[in-house]
């Protein structure tokens, strides 16, 4: 099995949840600095940080994910978070990909030329609270290859299992406030 390259990594931590929709923002970054720049110019909201909402879908659809990431600035779906729920239960792990049309609600989709990467998501469940399923933080692996998204099921599978834990050795993350 060809690994793909992996793009980028992103840590996101909680800053609020009230009840309803939590939000979280990036603390910290490694990979390409285009995606960077990408990610600055689209995620930004209006208190400076790289912001996104963790939300529930509305009318989940067999084919559709039940949970998604939202941008925070404009309401974008940055992506569906597939195989969220096991057995009706947070998983710790999920795929998804960019919107894959050239325009969202009428407006460029900053992330089309991404559509054929995918995205690996790991959650930490709160330690100081088991009961709470809201995860206290996500880390977003982007990873770019052929047939990525054809695949993501199977390259979750061998995130899950630690199969990219070097190549993400090799890709440290760092603090978004030393960038």
């Amino acid at each position: 099995m060809n690994m793909p390259t992996i793009r980028a990594r992103i840590g996101f931590e909680r800053v609020v949840y009230n009840g309803d929709t939590p939000k979280y923002r990036a603390c910290s970054y490694a990979g390409s600095s285009e995606f960077w720049e990408i990610l600055k110019t689209y995620l930004q909201g209006r208190d400076g940080n790289l912001n996104l909402y963790l939300k529930k879908v509305n009318e989940p659809k067999p084919d559709k994910p039940e949970v998604n990431l939202q941008v925070c600035r404009n309401g974008m779906n940055f992506s569906g978070l597939f195989q969220y729920f096991q057995e009706g239960k947070p998983s710790g792990f999920a795929c998804g990909c960019f919107y894959p049309e050239k325009e969202y609600k009428e407006k460029p989709n900053p992330f089309f030329d991404l559509k054929n990467d995918g995205l690996l998501f790991k959650f930490s469940a709160d330690v100081y609270n088991p009961q709470n399923l809201i995860p206290t933080s996500f880390e977003c692996v982007v990873v770019t290859g052929t047939g990525i998204n054809q695949l993501r099921d199977m390259y979750l599978s061998v995130y899950r299992i630690g199969g990219f834990d070097e190549a993400l050795e090799e890709l440290p993350l760092q603090s978004i406030d030393t960038l």
